[in-house]
């Protein structure tokens, strides 16, 4: 997950792609366990030799909120940072989206809008604005992770391959 580091004026959001809901939302991020960041679009530009988070846990709050427990790849960022996500449903013609912030009430926020997702494979593809450029991410259920990796055929490859083409970048090493 990219840092919540988003100005609040983002661009508009991309058109509604699948047939993702809110339930899906919800179903990926209802876990104890760990979510994978698998593979990014923006970690080679925006992320090179920087930050990146390899897996949150999120705890739930309630249904549309939920705080995310970040890991990241970096000695700098060796304790668990913590981001408010606020769940909401689509409206205006967009997808379900998570509102990502530092802080409660941060007017900076980052919307990571969820493109698809496969609960089989325990993953979810979502759309994104960093540094005004649209990007990418597939994060993964880590109970799932390794079935993913493995599975060429489905709903968040599709639209990751769609939505980013070729220029994404596999955190997951099995």
């Amino acid at each position: 997950i990219a840092g919540a580091s988003a100005s609040g004026s983002q661009p508009e959001p991309p058109p509604v792609v699948g047939n993702a809901t809110l339930r899906d939302l919800q179903g990926l991020l209802n876990t104890t366990g760990k979510i994978y960041v698998y593979s990014s679009s923006h970690a080679d530009k925006d992320y090179a030799d920087a930050e990146a988070c390899q897996y949150y846990i999120p705890e739930k709050k309630n249904d549309t909120y939920f705080l995310l427990h970040m890991n990241y790849s970096i000695p700098s960022k060796s304790k668990p940072q913590t981001v408010f996500a606020e769940l909401r449903s689509q409206d205006q013609g967009r997808n379900p989206y998570m509102r990502e912030r530092m802080k409660p009430g941060d007017r900076a926020y980052l919307d990571l809008f969820l493109m698809g997702y496969d609960g089989i494979l325990g993953c979810g593809i979502f759309k994104f604005y960093f540094k005004g450029n649209p990007h990418c991410e597939v994060h993964v259920r880590e109970h799932l992770v390794a079935s993913y990796h493995d599975a060429r055929d489905n709903v968040c490859r599709k639209y990751q391959k769609e939505i980013c083409g070729d220029n994404v970048y596999t955190f997951y090493k099995p």
